[in-house]
């Protein structure tokens, strides 16, 4: 659906708001949008200017005795967990030898301690909006056209949980379309709304979430006094997609993934990415804004080609009902590195630094002062140099890593920036019980993003056939589930394929009873005569003892394969899905043997033919196959005529065998159908008949 740039927004004051907001809220701080996280286990809140979880709040009157609003929790609901700043990234940039610092409230949060009320000036370094854009204002100290903040209705945190296969808002607000559409084979923003509708959308996970940002707004640079001062734009748009999932192991797993382009108008080095995870393990309830928490180590876990640094609880007499009781241990938290690009030496960059959180607010003064707080101090020289040099933080500063664990301040870099080149960047956040589960998990997820977001494998689906006999039926299938592979989960930690189910119902819809299991360890079996006997899971014997199927009636089968899961990443057991046709079949017993069905046809089994899938979509990235619609449980013989709604015929497809029939949805002509609704009348050589309705939509 196509939609205007043009909203009516309401600003809700800051005081106004409550101090916890139900999850599945948008809600609007000031200018500032907070999107809280629906699908993971991890509850946490992205802002539309690239800060993470969310900001200070302070009584009238109560000093320094601030507290933080509740919104990195884990596991959910449970309150455990906080988010302190910086809890975001920085940018670090040479330009014309000049050494500058852009950040979304990574330095400089929005603090109404320091800074006063936020709700007054609600953004930090970063503003929404993708630079360029006609509709926002034009920088003159900078000749940067779409360099200011334009107040607009699309630069909101994007939440796929509200939109449809089509990439249409359905949650009520009148969002814009989803941005993130398959453009010429890619995955890309496309940032005019009235555009998105003529690509299909793309989603990578249960939820994904977006919000794009810019460094160009100098009214929102606290330290900005003019050209050649403390601060300075960069001129770089980021482009910022979190990826989450709400079950199976990915449920305790997030991706934040940076895309940063360089729109300054020169070539940028020596550039570096800076990420703070603000996170401290306390528990449930309000704490005070200087309260460490639990007791942790922040260290970091080294292999060729791989950094994982990780923070580990370490005093259990800590662990008390008051500061952790949703779990039984306090979680091990790994922090990865999935991706980045080429740095200087035109190798890979891995994690250049690793250091406690409060190395990116304090910084070493030369004598006789020690310590500095960029903070209240500090300028894009100072921010650069603490920031690309970790290391001058060390033991002798003012927090102990030990004592005060905040989650790490990590970089990537340096590397060079061209004009309009991007940096990607993608980092987790892992919670585990253990240090080798959070091995486990860490190569889990990182198979599941160099395989373009591929989840564990569901078990292959088995042929199914069967034979309508007097009161029985035969059953049989093919050993194609039996060669599963799973390049997501490793034999070693579940196999793909470890049995067969065999379910029978008198209706399609069922209800499904189990007649049959099968497991590899003990037997298995490609065949099956189903008499329905009681033993089998059939019906009660009747009064002669016989306890047979009933013959001239319709009996729906499926034969689900299934995995053994993987207990170590706890990833329950799946099965395949059912698919009419392929491993769900429907068969009439009769005196007269018949394939599926045999060659009786009754006005019930007419009506039980189905059109899947209807409608027919084509709207997503994953459907790449050529457009087929399946006709399921038709009599042997039929003939099957397509019309338009205005009974124009389009195609006539005689069936002569099976139970099953496809069209590819071309006419007669060889041209594909138009969007529309259809008819499909099928009548079978009896002179039996019925009409199906269904809809295609086709995608451009």
């Amino acid at each position: 659906m196509k939609r205007s740039r043009c909203h009516l927004i309401s600003y809700v004051p800051l005081s106004l708001l409550p101090f916890y907001q139900a999850a599945d809220a948008q809600e609007l701080i000031g200018k500032e949008f907070r999107r809280v996280s629906r699908a993971s286990n991890f509850e946490f809140a992205i802002y539309n200017n690239g800060d993470t979880y969310g900001g200070a709040q302070c009584g009238p009157n109560v000093g320094y005795e601030c507290t933080y609003r509740p919104f990195a929790h884990w596991p959910r609901g449970s309150f455990h967990m906080e988010g302190i700043p910086p809890s975001s990234i920085a940018i670090l940039a040479k330009k014309r030898e000049e050494l500058l610092v852009s950040d979304a409230g990574f330095i400089y949060p929005p603090f109404p301690l320091i800074f006063g009320p936020p709700d007054s000036e609600p953004f930090s370094g970063m503003v929404p909006g993708w630079i360029g854009d006609p509709l926002a204002g034009y920088d003159s100290v900078y000749q940067g056209a779409g360099w200011l903040y334009s107040d607009d209705g699309d630069y909101i945190v994007y939440s796929s949980l509200d939109y449809d296969a089509s990439g249409v808002d359905v949650s009520g607000s009148n969002f814009n379309d989803w941005p993130m559409r398959l453009v010429a084979g890619r995955r890309q923003y496309v940032p005019e709304p009235l555009l998105r509708s003529n690509y299909p959308p793309v989603y990578l996970s249960d939820e994904d979430m977006f919000c794009i940002f810019k460094d160009t707004d100098t009214r929102f640079d606290r330290q900005y006094d003019g050209p050649g001062g403390r601060s300075e734009p960069i001129g770089i748009e980021v482009q910022n997609a979190i990826y989450s999932w709400g079950e199976g192991p990915g449920k305790d797993i997030v991706l934040f993934q940076y895309d940063i382009i360089n729109k300054s108008g020169v070539s940028l080095d020596s550039c570096f990415l800076v990420n703070s995870y603000g996170m401290v393990l306390i528990g449930p309830g309000t704490h005070n804004l200087f309260d460490p928490g639990l007791r942790a180590s922040l260290a970091v876990f080294e292999e060729p080609g791989r950094t994982l640094p990780y923070m580990v609880p370490t005093d259990p007499s800590e662990w008390t009902r008051e500061n952790w009781s949703a779990t039984e241990i306090p979680p091990t938290i790994g922090f990865p590195l999935l991706e980045a690009r080429l740095g200087d030496n035109g190798l890979p960059l891995g994690i250049h630094q690793l250091a406690c959180n409060s190395a990116a607010v304090y910084f070493r003064r030369p004598p006789p002062d020690s310590v500095g707080i960029l903070l209240f101090e500090g300028n894009d020289s100072i921010a650069y140099r603490t920031l690309s040099d970790l290391r001058l933080i060390t033991e002798e500063s003012v927090f102990d890593c030990e004592s005060h664990p905040r989650g790490p301040v990590v970089s990537i870099g340096p590397f060079p920036l061209a004009e309009n080149d991007v940096v990607s960047a993608t980092f987790a956040i892992i919670f585990s019980d253990s240090l080798p589960h959070l091995m486990l998990m860490h190569d889990f997820i990182t198979r599941v993003y160099t395989n373009n977001f591929q989840r564990p494998s569901l078990p292959p689906t088995p042929k199914l056939t069967a034979t309508g006999l007097n009161r029985s039926v035969k059953l049989s299938w093919d050993a194609s589930a039996e060669s599963a592979t799973d390049i997501i989960i490793p034999d070693s930690l579940g196999r793909p394929f470890v049995g067969y189910s065999l379910q029978r119902a008198e209706r399609v819809e069922g209800p499904y009873k189990e007649i049959g299991r099968w497991h590899v360890d003990t037997l298995l079996v490609h065949e099956y005569l189903d008499r329905g006997d009681s033993s089998s899971g059939g019906p009660a014997p009747d009064e002669s003892g016989s306890g047979k199927l009933k013959n001239n009636v319709t009996y729906y089968y499926r034969l689900l394969s299934f995995d053994e899961g993987a207990v170590r990443l706890k990833l329950d057991p799946m099965e395949s899905p059912p698919v009419e046709g392929v491993n769900q079949v429907a068969v009439i017993p009769s005196t007269e043997p018949s394939d599926e069905g045999g060659n009786e046809v009754s006005q019930e089994m007419l009506e039980g033919i189905r059109v899947v899938p209807n409608p027919y979509l084509i709207t997503h990235e994953a459907q790449r196959e050529e457009p087929r619609v399946f006709f399921n449980y038709l009599p042997t013989e039929c003939t099957i005529r397509i019309y338009t709604i205005g009974l124009d015929l389009v195609k006539t497809i005689i069936h002569t065998g099976g139970s099953r029939e496809e069209w590819d949805l071309k006419t007669e002509g060889g041209q594909i159908v138009a969007s529309q609704l259809l008819l499909a009348y099928i009548e079978a050589g009896s002179g039996l008949k019925t009409t199906k309705q269904f809809a295609v939509v086709v995608g451009r």
